[in-house]
């Protein structure tokens, strides 16, 4: 118990130094994996609770070390603590989203919701893991909506000192509103598996929340007390989040006669499911099947030329105990544990995920240094670039094979908005 304690404070501590606001969801992947982690290390039935334990340490260590190395090689410029960049009072204000983005982006609204009620099989919940990829064509064309959408979204947020205040609202209050309704909307699928699922009805507003106080709720301004928050704000966000709660005590008792609380533990608790299918067996089975693969998030790339890395993800493995592309869906197996697997285990397997957390480690901080200089210092490949990895940090540390896909479709519209120079969002007013 004390052990796990001290792990997840040691944990927690260095992933949230990197966090840059409270609804970037750094601190709620320490609330809910973390947590779920190191709890069920201590009073669930893991086979190998003490493995669980070594590969997180070494590997937040290895992103400690990560850190430390950027810090010291770059301290001349390396930022750390300034949340807020002023800028020199005649750029201020002075650009607005280009239109041509502003109709792309409400173009890819209007798709999402033409796949939504067209495409077939969207609505089949024995489909519900895979109907997307169902269609090749729907899949691809919702992965590059997601990857243009969050970069849109959030170099809006960076650049918001640019930006002038009409052309935000507009932003806002039109488009992004407008985004989340038609999300929570495409999430009724979910309706009847609300003990799994019910968070998908409500994540669309969490997100458009999220974006609004983004930089309302930067740390700095949260640690010294709200200072810059006015009341019309913090009671209008807390006014949402509680109507939004109260809708979801409602829905569940509704449809599922579930108690809160107990669902409320049960997403939180089990986050850490992978770990119970692992035992001596399990793991010497997916080291046999996975080791030396060390291109396993490149699948999406090498499948292109017919050159896939792995006929099923780790997790549906687990499983169904198969190894070929009949079933999918299974636990999310997280970055060390996929490291540990994929370079064979013992020595070798932990001195990797040592180095894999080194990379992690160094590359948040740089893309944590970008997205903190802009708009001073910066250009908009590397802040395309920081956007994505930042904030897809924590997929890639949950579930590495859907980072790959993720990192695949970001690859595409990279070419693609560098090709038609939309890259630069913003246009002088």
């Amino acid at each position: 118990m004390a052990i796990d304690l001290f792990l997840f404070l040691f944990c927690s501590t260095i992933l949230l130094s990197f966090s840059i606001s409270l609804l970037d969801g750094y601190l709620l992947y320490c609330l809910l994996w973390l947590s779920s982690i190191f709890y069920n290390c201590s009073f669930s039935d893991f086979s190998l609770p003490w493995l669980v334990r070594i590969i997180w340490l070494i590997f937040f260590i290895g992103i400690l070390v990560g850190r430390f190395f950027y810090s010291t090689s770059y301290r001349n410029q390396y930022v750390i603590s300034n949340s807020t960049i002023k800028l020199p009072q005649q750029l201020s204000r002075g650009y607005s989203i280009k239109p041509v983005i502003l109709l792309m982006f409400m173009l890819s609204v209007v798709v999402n919701l033409v796949l939504l009620v067209f495409s077939k099989g969207i609505f089949n919940l024995d489909n519900l893991h895979n109907s997307s990829k169902l269609n090749i064509y729907i899949y691809s064309t919702e992965g590059l909506i997601a990857s243009f959408q969050l970069y849109v979204a959030y170099s809006v947020l960076f650049l918001a000192n640019f930006i002038s205040i009409a052309s935000l609202k507009v932003f806002f209050q039109r488009f992004l509103i407008l985004n989340a309704f038609l999300g929570s909307f495409a999430n009724l699928k979910y309706i009847s598996l609300l003990a799994s699922y019910g968070h998908q009805l409500i994540m669309p507003f969490v997100n458009y929340l999220s974006l609004i106080f983004f930089n309302s709720y930067r740390w700095k301004s949260v640690l010294l007390g709200f200072k810059h928050f006015s009341i019309k704000k913090t009671q209008l966000f807390s006014g949402l989040v509680f109507s939004l709660i109260i809708l979801f005590i409602f829905l569940n008792y509704l449809y599922r006669n579930l108690n809160f609380l107990d669902f409320i533990l049960y997403k939180s608790l089990n986050r850490s499911e992978v770990y119970e299918f692992i035992d001596d067996s399990s793991l010497k089975t997916l080291i046999s099947n996975y080791s030396g693969n060390y291109l396993y998030i490149l699948h999406p790339f090498l499948l292109l030329f017919g050159l896939p890395t792995y006929s099923i993800p780790m997790g549906t493995s687990l499983i169904y105990k198969t190894f070929s592309e009949t079933s999918i869906g299974g636990p999310n197996v997280h970055l060390p544990l996929a490291t540990y697997i994929i370079s064979a285990g013992g020595l070798w397997g932990l001195s990797s995920i040592l180095f894999v957390g080194f990379l992690c480690g160094f590359l948040l901080s740089h893309t944590r240094f970008i997205l903190m200089s802009t708009p001073v210092k910066f250009n908009y490949n590397s802040l395309y670039w920081s956007i994505f990895f930042f904030f897809s940090f924590l997929k890639l540390l949950t579930e590495p094979s859907a980072f790959g896909h993720t990192l695949f479709f970001a690859t595409i519209l990279f070419f693609i908005l560098k090709f038609f120079k939309l890259l630069n969002i913003l246009r002088p007013i």
